[in-house]
């Protein structure tokens, strides 16, 4: 590009951010339609949220490739491991009521645990700076049948600690399982039944449930895997006892609505809220960027609240809220491309409030 060309690209960069959203929606969907079509995704639906209101919700693609219907923002997707935020809320609503602290041991609340594994607090749990064993990278389940809690305790037990509790962070799926247990231990209620009553209903998420293979569920999209360039269905079947880790099916607009609970006080009081978003302090004193089922980023002095999922069924979801700005952009996909949502989300947030095309830590 010539010299003098830039300043005047750079103007009319600022003059299309400038214009009202409306203006440039088009926009915004061209360049959707175009990457879903460059990285082969079948379906992906998008809501946006700004200043507390639902400024853009639509569909791209087909939500199932066998019928060819259409993917909208009524669309129902699994979004994994998004479910962790839902489940960490669980415990807080737990924690203000008084039947447990965060720093309690598991050991407290859950029977049959090792030695090794009884002192972790839920702190550690939720943090994933425990030292568990990831059960997934460790290829230790069948998705094909369900296990109880004390099967799933035996095969992840028969690893040793990856290091230190609060020695450092690593990733685990097999933390939240065990949050799971926690809660209907405390609680009285199954996981599901105690996360439906006070998070799902209050917040009137009627589309939200929680994955069932065999039920059959309005507008649900169909997951896809690719086998060496070739769509196949992803898997049904998930155990129920990782639903805590990554079991909710739900829609962009359902996200939406949700997404409510970091700028309000419907579900969780402000001080829950807040230590939710507070990156975990490891023993030698220093942070790091995770909350309670949260990822926490600063993009070029934006303030960045994350979570991506991915399950085995063939999805792929983000969401992204970015709470100085007041703007929460929400991408779920029916076929995981890698880096693909947060691409798409990121650049969405960009049309928005210029500077955060950028890929934070997601994952």
């Amino acid at each position: 590009m010539p010299p003098k060309t830039r300043p005047l690209l750079a103007v009319l960069l600022l003059f299309l951010h400038a214009l009202p959203a409306s203006l440039w929606a088009d926009e915004i969907d061209e360049f959707i339609r175009a990457t879903i079509y460059q990285r082969n995704i079948p379906g992906l639906s998008l809501a946006v949220v700004r200043d507390g209101q639902l400024v853009k919700a639509a569909g791209y693609g087909l939500a199932n490739l066998e019928s060819a219907a259409p993917a909208t923002a009524e669309t129902v997707y699994e979004i994994g491991s998004i479910t962790k935020p839902f489940t960490a809320e669980a415990i807080m609503l737990l924690v203000e009521a008084g039947k447990l602290a965060l720093d309690d041991a598991v050991g407290k609340y859950v029977d049959g645990l090792p030695t090794a594994w009884q002192p972790l607090t839920l702190r550690q749990l939720l943090t994933h700076t425990s030292g568990l064993t990831d059960w997934e990278s460790a290829n230790l389940l069948s998705f094909r049948r369900d296990y109880t809690a004390g099967e799933f305790i035996a095969l992840v037990s028969a690893y040793p600690l990856d290091f230190t509790p609060g020695e450092r962070w690593s990733y685990t799926n097999t933390a939240y399982p065990l949050l799971g247990m926690v809660i209907a231990r405390v609680s009285g209620q199954s996981y599901e039944e105690f996360v439906a009553q006070r998070i799902f209903r209050p917040l009137d998420l009627t589309a939200t449930r929680f994955v069932n293979a065999q039920e059959i569920v309005p507008q649900r999209a169909g997951g896809y895997v690719d086998e060496a360039g070739k769509l196949h269905k992803g898997e049904p079947r998930r155990p129920d006892l990782l639903r805590p880790n990554g079991g909710i099916l739900t829609s962009v607009l359902e996200l939406a609505k949700w997404a409510r609970i970091f700028s309000t006080e419907f579900v969780l009081k402000r001080s829950s809220l807040e230590q939710m978003q507070t990156p975990v302090r490891l023993n030698n004193g220093k942070t790091f960027n995770c909350g309670f089922g949260l990822f926490l980023d600063v993009v070029h002095g934006h303030r960045l609240i994350v979570h991506n999922g991915s399950t085995a069924g063939g999805f792929s979801s983000v969401f992204y809220h970015y709470p100085d700005d007041k703007l929460t952009v929400i991408v779920l996909c029916n076929i995981d491309r890698g880096d693909a949502v947060n691409i798409i989300a990121t650049r969405v947030a960009d049309f928005y409030v210029p500077g955060l095309a950028i890929n934070p830590q997601p994952k």
